[in-house]
C-alpha cells in the first residue's frame, strides 16, 4: 500500500470520526473510543499506521438510541455497521 494511500485512509477515518463524535454531541449520546483507536490516539498521538478501523464503544441504551438516529441524522456517505452481540 503506498504512503499516498494510507494518508488518505487516515484523512477518512478521521473525518468519520469527526462525524461520529457531532452527531453524538447533539443527541447526548455517550461513546468512547478502544482498541487499537485508543492506542494510537495515545500512543502516535493520531492513528497507529497499520490499523485500518474505528473502534467506537457505548453504553446499550445510547446504541440503541444511534441506530435509531442514524438514519434521518448521519452523513448519507457512512452506514452503521450494528453488532448484535450483547456484553455484560
Amino acid at each position: 500500500m503506498s504512503e499516498e494511500t494510507i494518508d488518505n485512509s487516515k484523512e477518512a477515518a478521521h473525518r468519520i470520526l469527526q462525524a461520529f463524535d457531532a452527531l453524538a454531541k447533539a443527541h447526548g449520546l455517550t461513546y468512547w473510543i478502544d482498541y487499537g483507536t485508543l492506542l494510537g490516539a495515545a500512543r502516535h498521538k493520531g492513528f497507529i499506521p497499520w490499523d485500518d478501523d474505528l473502534d467506537f464503544f457505548m453504553p446499550r441504551k445510547d446504541y440503541e438510541k444511534l441506530a435509531e438516529l442514524w438514519p434521518r441524522y448521519a452523513d448519507e456517505r457512512y452506514f452503521l455497521s450494528k453488532s448484535n452481540k450483547d456484553f455484560v
